[in-house]
């Protein structure tokens, strides 16, 4: 599934460079706060309202 548009294709704002979590330590990344607000007014998923969807079973699909 992709992202909502203006976020980064996997959707993740900020990752770590370590991918030994064991070695990782915090994460400390800018975030541009306009884009947050602008993707929860104005996003196509919105998370309240889109949420109980998931469990409908007529939207579920299977995967042969």
């Amino acid at each position: 599934m992709p992202s909502d548009y203006g976020l980064p294709p996997s959707g993740v704002l900020a990752e770590s460079a370590e991918l030994c979590p064991a070695q990782s330590r915090w994460l400390v990344a800018d975030l541009d706060l306009d884009l947050v607000r602008r993707v929860r007014a104005e996003g196509q998923v919105f998370i309240r309202r889109d949420w109980p969807e998931q469990f409908d079973p007529a939207r579920v699909f299977r995967r042969d």
